[in-house]
């Protein structure tokens, strides 16, 4: 009876065919398990821990190699956490951890729990039209570049005098053809997705409301964006984009900010480059930003970051006000 009682963390490290798992108890003792990453290695660490009355999963979002797992303690209704693995690797290292295995992991996403657990906001599912976006968003990017790479060697073909290379090009340009084709399709299929859902499209409509934000950027950030009751201000946002600035501050002789920290979601900043220097380009508020930057000595590059991060506070701006983008959101 008292361990029923008793609160526990469970710490899960996920690799492609199997999760390494640390049970640990608020008393201090803990037990390492492995399952296979299927369906029935989920089923057996459940039964294994039915009878635990307070207990809580974590993992890290690593990849898609722990979705299913989190969809089925989810619909358990077990309580969950999706941890930033850059914040596990910092604790580690604040422990002085020197020895990383998939069991040594486990441990320390369960340690990390345990200490930070009433910081944190639990994983909640996204809708099924969610998922299908977010997937054929990855479809979509997966397009752009194998088109791109094929138009390269179409335009590489176009200026050399080599042998073969008529046929050579007839062939890219087949292949170019068929991306084209599947890009169209794929975009066919993210508008009807849309469209079809009343609380996405009103995402939607609003994210385009922004200058630089087309249609495909909008799917992108639809498939990118986390739920955003998870954040209490865009700063928070910001930071889980990686758009933050990084800052190395020793005494006097050592003193850095002028890099944005990367540690957040790489697919939502490579969603919102492209947004960011169109934007800077249409958006007159937003040139004038740009241009100050330069003015003061930052490069071009710099300016765009900045430009980006302004984006981000703005779409936190239009989507948790529910409001279209007006200029008082500069």
């Amino acid at each position: 009876m008292k361990d029923s009682l008793m609160s526990i963390t469970i710490g899960i490290d996920v690799s492609k065919l199997k999760f390494d798992v640390c049970i640990l108890k608020s008393d201090g003792m803990k037990s390492h398990a492995t399952f296979e990453n299927e369906k029935s290695g989920f089923i057996k660490l459940y039964n294994r821990l039915k009878n635990e009355s307070d207990k809580h999963f974590a993992l890290e979002a690593t990849g898609i190699y722990g979705e299913n797992l989190c969809q089925y303690l989810s619909m358990k209704k077990q309580s969950v956490f999706l941890l930033n693995p850059v914040q596990t690797s910092y604790y580690a290292k604040c422990m002085m951890k020197r020895t990383k295995t998939d069991k040594c992991d486990a441990l320390t996403i369960a340690q990390f729990l345990n200490h930070h657990k009433d910081e944190l906001i639990p994983w909640k599912p996204r809708s099924k039209t969610f998922n299908i976006i977010k997937n054929l968003h990855h479809c979509l990017q997966d397009l752009n570049s194998d088109r791109n790479r094929v138009f390269g060697r179409i335009e590489a073909c176009a200026n050399t005098d080599q042998d073969g290379r008529a046929e050579a090009l007839k062939h890219y340009k087949k292949q170019k053809k068929f991306y084209d084709a599947q890009k169209e399709a794929v975009l066919k299929q993210l508008r009807l997705l849309v469209n079809n859902d009343s609380e996405i499209k009103t995402q939607y409509n609003l994210l385009i409301s922004i200058p630089g934000v087309g249609e495909i950027t909008a799917f992108g950030l639809i498939a990118n964006l986390p739920d955003l009751t998870r954040f209490k201000c865009a700063k928070q946002l910001a930071a889980f984009a990686g758009l933050n600035p990084g800052v190395r501050e020793s005494g006097s002789s050592v003193k850095s900010r002028g890099s944005i920290s990367k540690t957040g979601s790489k697919n939502l900043r490579n969603v919102l480059f492209m947004p960011a220097l169109v934007s800077k380009k249409c958006c007159k508020p937003m040139f004038k930003f740009a241009d100050r930057l330069i003015e003061k000595g930052k490069t071009p590059k710099v300016a765009v970051v900045a430009v980006m991060h302004k984006m981000i506070r703005i779409i936190f701006a239009v989507l948790t006000k529910g409001k279209v983008f007006d200029e008082d959101m500069l």
